[in-house]
């Protein structure tokens, strides 16, 4: 691949920003356009609605696809989820590159053979820190990290509890010890937000402060109060990866 010329990207959208609040904070597809490469002379993204039922995309008129967060389940019985599913399983037999964040990384994991379950440990929010175990060739700037940690928001209660065939756990922590799983340079899965900011997390705990509990959600605040993100850096991370050649690797059982 040309390194210096625009990578046309896929972003395939399992869900978005409540109409009321995308005045201040965008949707989803700013978020990843701006925190990317808002001049887009890098990186175009193309988003998709795929929990709208928006027809997929042909794989190989792109050089790559992201999959956005979402509030569903990967197990779902959704028929755009089970779509998606197979589209992921075409793009890694045409060796297009695939990025998961959050539910796209759970996403990814399902459908090539591993597997995502309700996390017994419960919700996840705030900034979490993990620790990478195996440094990446694509991972740009890893000298700035402390102690080869790294800070991002996280949002979920689902986790992937088993990888599958060809991949391997390249970050983790106690909480999620899948925090980042990759096949070579075909598939990057990372179970935290670098798109969001801390106000627009902050924001989702207000609403969900119900649902995940006093505790969490003191938790959460305190975890935003105190703490920075890298997420620049795993930025750069994901279009380094979209840049990367992608070595030929054997189909895992989906």
């Amino acid at each position: 691949m040309n390194k210096s010329k625009t990578l046309n990207i896929g972003l395939l959208l399992c869900d978005d920003v409540d109409a009321v609040y995308r005045e201040k904070y965008g949707n989803y597809a700013a978020m990843f356009q701006q925190s990317l490469d808002p001049s887009r002379e890098k990186i175009k993204l193309t988003p998709f609605r795929c929990y709208e039922n928006e027809t997929l995309p042909v794989a190989q008129n792109f050089d790559g696809f992201l999959i956005s967060g979402s509030k569903y389940g990967v197990y779902e019985d959704e028929k755009w989820i089970k779509n998606l599913m197979d589209f992921v399983r075409q793009c890694w037999l045409l060796e297009v590159k695939v990025v998961g964040i959050c539910f796209g990384h759970q996403l990814i994991a399902q459908a090539l053979g591993g597997q995502t379950e309700k996390a017994k440990v419960g919700w996840g929010f705030g900034i979490h820190s993990a620790k990478i175990t195996e440094r990446q060739k694509w991972m740009r700037d890893v000298e700035s990290l402390p102690s080869d940690f790294y800070n991002l928001v996280v949002i979920h209660q689902d986790q992937v509890v088993k990888i599958p065939e060809h991949f391997r756990t390249i970050a983790e922590n106690d909480f999620c010890p899948n925090s980042m799983m990759v096949a070579d340079g075909k598939m990057l899965g990372i179970q935290g937000h670098p798109e969001f900011s801390k106000a627009f997390c902050k924001l989702r705990a207000d609403f969900r402060r119900e649902l995940i509990g006093e505790e969490i959600y003191r938790a959460t605040r305190n975890s935003l109060k105190n703490n920075d993100t890298h997420s620049a850096i795993i930025l750069g991370w994901i279009m380094n990866f979209f840049k990367v050649n992608s070595p030929k690797v054997n189909s895992p059982k989906g």
